[in-house]
């Protein structure tokens, strides 16, 4: 037996993901199109939103981020010797 809310729960993450992507590529930086063409901008937007998609990778650059903050505030930690 299936649990109901389970599938509805999904159902609205991944019309919440659609959402998302169709107004990432609805807002395209004109500069991006201008360096890398409409359908490269396209792509790599495409691309990044589905890295974006990984719970582990958000989870490892979550920590990268932090990491590079407490260094930034408190540069005597990244000192070695």
């Amino acid at each position: 037996m299936k649990v109901s809310g389970t599938s509805s729960s999904q159902q609205q993450s991944a019309i919440l993901a659609n959402e998302t992507k169709e107004a990432l590529l609805e807002n395209i930086p004109e500069v991006l199109v201008n360096l890398v063409g409409q359908q490269g901008a396209v792509n790599g937007t495409v691309k990044i939103f589905e890295t974006l998609q990984n719970a582990t990778l958000n989870k490892q650059l979550l920590y990268d981020v932090l990491e590079m903050c407490v260094y930034e505030i408190f540069p005597e930690l990244g000192q070695t010797g």
